[in-house]
C-alpha cells in the first residue's frame, strides 16, 4: 500500500468517523424528543376520595384543586380541598412530609395509615366554617414527552374505600367532587380524559382545566410545559445545525475518493487515445 493511498484512507476514517459521532448526537437528541413514557397506574398516580355521611353531601360542590410549579430544589406538588361540607372522611395518597393543613384554622391535621402509601383523615368544623384543606404531596407527574406531562388522578371505588370505624362512626359514601388544575404553573394545551358529569359543579369553575370525577373512575390530565417547548424548539435548531455538518463531513470524508476515481478514470481515457 502506498503512503499515498494510506494517507486517503486515513483522511476518509478520520472525517467518517467525526461524522458518525456528529450524526450520533443528532440522533440521541431526535431520541430524546421523540420518546413517549408510559406511567404505571397505582405508582404514578394521585388517589384523592372524601366520604361523608351528610344528609345533603352529593350536594356539597366539593372542589379539588391540583397544583404543580417547579423549584430549585424540585417539583413541588399540593391539592386543596374545599367544599360545604360540616364533616367528612378523606383518603390522599403520596402525602409529603409536612401532611395536611386547615386552612382556615392552620392547624396540621393527624392522618393515620391505611394501605401501601394511602392516609387517611377524619375532619369535622368546630366553627361552622366550611372545609378548606391543603395537603402537601409528593409530585406523581410523569414526563409524558420531553414537553408534555401527565398526571392520572382517580376517585375510589366504594368498595376499595375500606377504613376502619368502630360502631359509634359512619364514614358514609364515596362523593363525586371536581378536579381544577388551573393552578399548574408553567402549562399550556391542557387535555383532560375520563368520566365527568355531564353538568359543572357550580358556574365559577366554567373552566377547560376543570372536570367532575365520579367514585371509581380516574381522569388523565395532559399538559405542555411553556419552559420546555422553548427548549425544545432550540434543540431542532441544534439538530438541524447537526445534520448538516455531519453532512457535510461525509461528503469531505469521500471526496478524495471520488477525486482520485474521476482522476483515475481521466488517465486511463487519455491513456487509450494515445494508443490509437
Amino acid at each position: 500500500m502506498t503512503s499515498y493511498l494510506r494517507s486517503r484512507l486515513l483522511f476518509l476514517a478520520l472525517w467518517g468517523t467525526l461524522a458518525i459521532v456528529v450524526l450520533g448526537g443528532a440522533w440521541r437528541l431526535t431520541k430524546l424528543l421523540i420518546d413517549v413514557h408510559e406511567p404505571e397506574f397505582g405508582v404514578r398516580s394521585q388517589e384523592i376520595g372524601i366520604l361523608s355521611d351528610e344528609p345533603k353531601a352529593a350536594d356539597a360542590e366539593i372542589v379539588v384543586l391540583f397544583s404543580y410549579r417547579g423549584t430549585r430544589t424540585g417539583p413541588v406538588a399540593s391539592v386543596e380541598l374545599t367544599s360545604r361540607l360540616t364533616s367528612a372522611t378523606i383518603i390522599v395518597n403520596n402525602v409529603a412530609e409536612h401532611g395536611c393543613v386547615n386552612f382556615r384554622r392552620l392547624r396540621t391535621i393527624d392522618m393515620v395509615s391505611l394501605r401501601g402509601n394511602e392516609r387517611f383523615m377524619r375532619w369535622k368544623t368546630d366553627d361552622g366554617k366550611q372545609m378548606d384543606i391543603t395537603c402537601e404531596l409528593k409530585p406523581v407527574v410523569w414526563n409524558d414527552t420531553f414537553a408534555s406531562r401527565r398526571i392520572i388522578i382517580w376517585n375510589p371505588d366504594p368498595t376499595e374505600a375500606l377504613i376502619p370505624c368502630d360502631p359509634n362512626c359512619e364514614n358514609g359514601a364515596v362523593l363525586p367532587w371536581a378536579l381544577d388544575v388551573s393552578e399548574i404553573e408553567d402549562a399550556d394545551h391542557f387535555t383532560m380524559t375520563g368520566h365527568s358529569l355531564q353538568s359543572r359543579p357550580t358556574e365559577s369553575l366554567n373552566s377547560t382545566a376543570v372536570r367532575n370525577v365520579l367514585p371509581g373512575t380516574a381522569v388523565t390530565v395532559r399538559w405542555e410545559t411553556v419552559h420546555a417547548e422553548s427548549r425544545r424548539d432550540g434543540i431542532f435548531v441544534i439538530i438541524g445545525a447537526l445534520v448538516a455538518l455531519g453532512a457535510a463531513m461525509l461528503i469531505e470524508a469521500v471526496r478524495p475518493l471520488i477525486e482520485e476515481l474521476a482522476g483515475a478514470g481521466a488517465h486511463k481515457k487519455r491513456h487509450r487515445e494515445r494508443g490509437r
